[in-house]
Formats: structure tokens, sequence, C-alpha cells
């Protein structure tokens, strides 16, 4: 399950335990073992149909608000209808598309803000770069690092040893280039000579680019276990026998890194790149390393650097459990500010 879909079920299971009467409206196919507190309707995944299926469930629902993730080009046909509707919007800006057609969606973003009650933003630089995009600052609402069910993200033992050096967590299909699994293969190709002895690598990800991915690893001579598909207990297991869990995002289509924030409550030091949202994490808390995977080399000297320095990887992992400890991006921290905006929203006139 992808962050963004992650987050929507979070944030509707969270509304829903405040007694908010919630619909998940979702093009996503159902999965084995789905079960909600929550009603969740299933659109045709095809474009069209979903625009004209979701507004048809939405009519009907006749909500108080809606809440999108976005921005999508069917979040942009949908909005001039719900405005006709009379219906508050609230979007969490998630990430810009990479592509070349989605980088002229993202520009039109401003376009469409009067639709909007308001736009949720999780790092500066995204409340930045939409500001020179257009977007002004009243509408924009800073809501910075949170959103982890820490009752199933956790660390299961501070004392227990990490056998596993470096974790990747991410789909390797073509619309997730930017996740820069290729280059993590090449920062492991270099680091195979920087450290004393291989390194143990996990990477928990299907999709189209595997094969390749496998095939590529193998003419690099990485060694590497992977895991397509894992239950998310699998995953947690896994995170909290990992020293350190790396994002190697290759362009700021890599909003955040959800799994990031899932790391730290596991005890596991994020490496991350600097083109991800998170890296404003990393440097707010100093509990991890900051990489530019576009340069594979130096990104191995500070791999290597950190896994080879026992003292220094014991104080970012600290870090991590103070944090784990202190609840400081749980989700249920953030959910009474998320109805605050909609009651916000519900009491000003459109």
């Amino acid at each position: 399950m992808g962050g963004g879909e992650q987050y929507n079920y979070n944030l509707a299971r969270d509304l829903t335990s405040k007694n908010v009467n919630v619909t998940v409206v979702t093009p996503v196919p159902t999965r084995n073992g789905d079960h909600f507190n929550f009603a969740v309707i299933r659109v045709n995944p095809h474009p069209i149909l979903t625009l004209l299926e979701t507004f048809s469930k939405i009519r009907d629902i006749k909500p108080d608000i809606v809440h999108i993730s976005g921005p999508t080009p069917i979040d942009y046909a949908i909005l001039p209808l719900l405005k006709l509707a009379k219906i508050h919007v609230i979007m969490t800006y998630h990430a810009d598309f990479p592509s070349g057609i989605g980088k002229m969606f993202n520009s039109f973003l401003f376009l469409f803000q009067n639709f909007f009650d308001k736009i949720l933003v999780q790092t500066n630089s995204d409340k930045q770069k939409l500001q020179r995009r257009g977007i002004r600052s009243l509408k924009l609402e800073n809501f910075f690092f949170s959103g982890i069910d820490s009752n199933i993200y956790r660390i299961k033992d501070k004392r227990s040893s990490r056998d596993i050096d470096i974790l990747f967590v991410g789909r390797m299909d073509k619309e997730h280039s930017y996740k820069g699994y290729f280059e993590l293969l090449d920062i492991l190709s270099y680091l195979k000579s920087d450290l004393a002895s291989e390194p143990n690598v996990y990477v928990v990800g299907g999709g189209e680019k595997l094969k390749e991915f496998m095939e590529r690893a193998n003419e690099k001579g990485v060694t590497l276990n992977i895991f397509e598909n894992i239950e998310t207990s699998e995953l947690i297991s896994i995170l909290n026998r990992s020293k350190t869990l790396v994002l190697p995002s290759i362009s700021p289509a890599e909003g955040f890194g959800r799994v990031v924030l899932e790391a730290i409550y596991c005890g596991a030091v994020p490496i991350v790149s600097k083109y991800a949202g998170s890296s404003e994490l990393i440097t707010k808390y100093n509990c991890g390393i900051i990489i530019d995977p576009l340069n594979p080399k130096h990104s191995s000297v500070l791999v290597s650097r950190l896994l080879n320095d026992s003292n220094l990887l014991t104080k970012f992992q600290t870090t991590c459990f103070m944090l784990a400890d202190k609840g400081e991006f749980d989700a249920h921290l953030s959910i009474d500010r998320t109805l605050s905006i909609y009651y916000e929203a519900l009491s000003e006139c459109k």
C-alpha cells in the first residue's frame, strides 16, 4: 500500500473514531484482508469513469466536506462540479507529477485554488513551491510530519540486535521511477568497496520494473534480499531488524516519503534523498543523514561512514527512539487539528 493511500485510510479511520461519518471513494481495487470501520466505495479505475462515478457517488452521499489527496487531473475535473454542488473541499498536497505532461498539470493548481477551502502542505519546501506557483498564503495550511499509527508502527525491543544493514521500500514501476531504485543500485555497487564486508540489503517492493531491477543488480554484482508482496506486519518486523532505511528519491515528485516516519517509529535510521520532502525532518531533528542519489559515489561514502561508525548510528537511533516515545508524529495528534480545519470551512460561506 502506497503512502498516499495509507494516509487516506488512516485519516478515515481516525475521523470515524471521532464519530464522524466517513466514506472513502477510490479506484483502488479491494485486496484480500481489507477490513475497515468506515464505508469504502470502489469506482472504475478508467479515468473518465472514475470521474463520473466519483461525482455520482458524492452527489448521492451529499457530504459536508470532500477531502482530496492530490492533485490529479481527475481532481481538476471534479472541482467545478463540487463547487456547483456547494460542497466544501480540503486537499492534502502530496506530490508533483514527475512526467512531462505531469509538470504541466502541476502548474495548473493556482487556477483552481478558489475551489479549495484549504490546501494542507507537509513541508516548507512544498509551501514555498506552491506560493511561487501563485497559490495565495491564506489557502495554505502547514501540516507537517504527522499521521503514523503508533499502535502498529513501533519498536518491539530497543535492545535487540539488527541484522539488516540497509532497507529500501518502494514500488518499482514507471510511475514511481522517481523513487530512485536504479540509482540505489549504483550506490550499493560503490558501497561494496567502501565497507569491510558486503552489506545485508533488503528490498521490499514489486512492479513492472522489478525484473529489470534484479537484472541490473546481478550485472553490478549487488546481492539483494527481495520481497515483492508482504503484509504490513511483516514490513514492521523487517523495519525492526533494520539498521537503516534508505529513501533514494531523485526528484521532488517524492513529496514527503511516509516510509521515513514508519522507519523512525521502528528504530531504523533514515538515509533520505535531498530531493524528498522528508529531508526537512532529518534536518530538523538530526535523526539521520541526507544524500544525493544522483551522485552515487559520494552517497556511498556517506552511507559507509554511517554504517562503519557505531557511535553515530547509535546516536541517530537514540533520537529515533526518543521521537517514537514522544509520539511526535502520531496520527491521533493530527486528527483534532484536521477536524478544526473542517469546522472552520463549514462555518464560512463559500
